[in-house]
């Protein structure tokens, strides 16, 4: 089981902000730094880290910190 503060984490490293300033609740585009370029750099980063591949469709459906985490999550209960 992938960790809700890991994958909020690695989106704060690549877009550089406070990790502890955002919940599971928060919309991607009201993070700080978001934005199109950004957002395929933080997916880039979350298949890297976690050795999981999302998807540009499935990764764009997420819609708040909390559904990129459920996106891991599951994808790496199916690589076991």
């Amino acid at each position: 089981m992938i960790e809700f503060e890991s994958v909020r984490g690695c989106v704060a490293d690549v877009l550089d902000f406070d990790p502890e300033a955002v919940g599971a609740g928060t919309p991607l585009p009201e993070l700080p730094g978001w934005d199109s370029v950004n957002g395929l750099r933080v997916l880039n980063a979350l298949e890297s880290e976690f050795r999981v591949r999302l998807g540009l469709a499935a990764f764009s459906a997420a819609k708040t910190v909390g559904e990129l985490h459920g996106l891991i999550d599951e994808g790496s209960a199916h690589a076991r």
